[in-house]
């Protein structure tokens, strides 16, 4: 079977990314591991970014326009007779909506530096969360460029 997951990651202000503590079922993969909020897109969803919005809302009550959210990495590969494709999105956290966890064990912000101390399900979580952190960065540094000239 093909099918897409999607995924989106918030940064705050000050670089910090939203990560996730998966439960600790037996019965769901990577069970006790931290990752990136997100899941399959659903045959009703209109669009991955549309999906990706809705995962986030889905998994932390958080609300935000599909058409805000930037792609910045996608892959794909073969497992298990299903073919992958993986898309990621960040976006700015407003500092306004609460970030609830309706989905694992916890979900918080966690800055650069904690990232090793966490066991992801993969090490592309934690290569991703970076990739998010640094787009924000850049993009408020090409802002702030801009604001001064």
């Amino acid at each position: 079977m093909d099918y897409t997951y999607v995924a989106t990651v918030l940064v705050r202000g000050d670089g910090a990314i939203l990560v996730q503590h998966r439960d600790n079922k037996p019965s769901i993969p990577e069970p006790d591991k931290w990752g990136i909020c997100g899941g399959r897109r659903e045959s009703e969803d209109p669009t991955d970014a549309f999906a990706a919005s809705r995962e986030l809302l889905e998994e932390t009550g958080y609300e935000v326009n599909p058409e805000e959210l930037i792609p910045f990495a996608e892959d794909e590969f073969n497992a298990g007779g299903d073919h992958i494709t993986r898309k990621f999105y960040w976006a700015p956290y407003d500092g306004k909506q609460d970030i609830k966890c309706f989905e694992g064990q916890e979900i918080r912000f966690a800055r650069l530096s904690e990232l090793p101390a966490l066991d992801f399900c993969e090490d592309y979580h934690r290569d991703y969360l970076r990739q998010a952190s640094e787009a924000f960065c850049i993009q408020l540094f090409e802002g702030n460029k801009q604001a001064i000239k």
